[in-house]
């Protein structure tokens, strides 16, 4: 028998990142915003590919959550979002992309063409900080019609 999932709340989602978050790892607030212009325009690029079709079908051919894994540990621009993510705003900033995935409407006959990019993001941000994990965790289980998200959290992650 199938034990249900519970699902998080955004209020239960917020206190957990708010109470992961650490401002040892952060520089002044004026130095944040000046990297945070100047990733910008890579960032904004990185995104687009990592939730394009392209990348869906790329990642798609993977034969099992193992190859999956290794696709992302050896793609070039995948290994780039997870350097950027090695400063913690830029992570915080993925997490809250995470949860503006989930909201974004599908057709539930298909599924879900964001699910790629959800575990890629998942793979970044606890790949960097291994705090965030349960946050993201509990952002990545509230996506709807997945497969992958709930075998790479089933594999590494628990």
């Amino acid at each position: 028998m199938l034990i249900p999932q519970r699902r998080s709340t955004l209020a239960e989602l917020w206190f957990a990142f708010t109470s992961s978050y650490s401002a040892t790892s952060v520089q002044e607030g004026a130095e944040i915003e000046d990297y945070l212009r100047t990733v910008q325009p890579v960032l904004r690029e990185l995104l687009k590919y990592i939730e394009s079709i392209e990348f869906s079908v790329e990642v798609g051919l993977a034969a099992g959550v193992t190859l999956y894994k290794r696709y992302l540990d050896e793609n070039p621009k995948v290994q780039e979002l997870k350097n950027l993510c090695k400063e913690r705003a830029i992570a915080v900033f993925l997490l809250g992309h995470m949860l503006d995935l989930v909201t974004r409407k599908f057709d539930p006959q298909y599924r879900n063409p964001l699910e790629d990019a959800m575990v890629t993001y998942l793979y970044c941000i606890t790949s960097a900080y291994p705090d965030l994990t349960k946050s993201a965790i509990a952002c990545a289980r509230m996506m709807k019609e997945t497969f992958w998200v709930k075998l790479y959290i089933d594999k590494y992650l628990s």
